[in-house]
């Protein structure tokens, strides 16, 4: 079944979730995917064609993508499928789909659960440092007990947080990159800006922060209002 873990679920259960790959996000962890991550960028750039391009298919989707799947530690040859999890997950969010459709995305859905279950299982056996074994090694609190009171995460819980991943990173990513250079290109000024930024090797965060700010990057967020505003 598909269980409610970070991204669906409010606190403290959200809190519980998100610790079991708080430990793998942590800035000296982050800090050595800075390499992995370059060299895929660096690729991509180096395919783009001289002439005029569309840069969502050749950039913006793809490098999420190849991300995330460094990340889960899945091979090259499956990033067609990586990606088509990806969309199968977000299929019925915000969109009018057919029964037929939706049939064909919750086989996706299972297809991207058999994979990751045997890898995870995979993991239980050959741990392999990465967030995959992270999970498996996860402990969350009981609900109703002390906080001494821990079990393992079920194999339920595991694909959620995966298939979490997977998506959020994966479309945020996308909607960004797409976002801030269709709002650059709406504002030469700022894409004058910008591109000394750039050319004197100066640090673009503020950038991201601001467009995230100006155009979000989320199509929806599933939350319960729990009290007033």
């Amino acid at each position: 079944p598909q269980v409610p873990t970070m991204l669906t679920i409010d606190p403290p259960h959200h809190t519980r979730y998100r610790s079991t790959v708080a430990s793998y996000f942590t800035p000296k962890r982050l800090a050595a995917l800075r390499g992995p991550i370059e060299a895929i960028v660096d690729r991509l750039i180096d395919r783009l064609p001289d002439d005029v391009f569309d840069l969502v298919p050749t950039f913006a989707v793809p490098l999420p993508v190849e991300v995330i799947a460094h990340i889960l530690n899945v091979p090259t040859d499956r990033l067609a499928d990586f990606k088509r999890w990806s969309d199968d997950s977000i299929a019925n969010i915000g969109t009018s789909i057919t029964d037929d459709e939706r049939v064909r995305a919750y086989e996706g859905i299972v297809e991207f659960q058999h994979y990751f279950a045997a890898q995870l299982e995979r993991r239980r056996t050959e741990p392999m440092g990465d967030l995959m074994t992270d999970l498996v090694e996860a402990r969350i609190d009981v609900d109703g007990d002390g906080p001494d009171e821990q079990r393992p995460l079920e194999m339920a819980e595991m694909l959620s947080i995966a298939q979490q991943l997977l998506v959020a990173g994966n479309e945020t990513t996308t909607n960004l990159i797409s976002n801030l250079y269709q709002a650059l290109f709406d504002h030469p000024d700022q894409h004058r800006v910008v591109r000394e930024m750039v050319a004197a090797g100066a640090d673009l965060s503020p950038v991201v922060e601001e467009i995230l700010r100006y155009d979000t990057s989320i199509q929806g967020i599933v939350r319960l209002t729990n009290g007033e505003v």
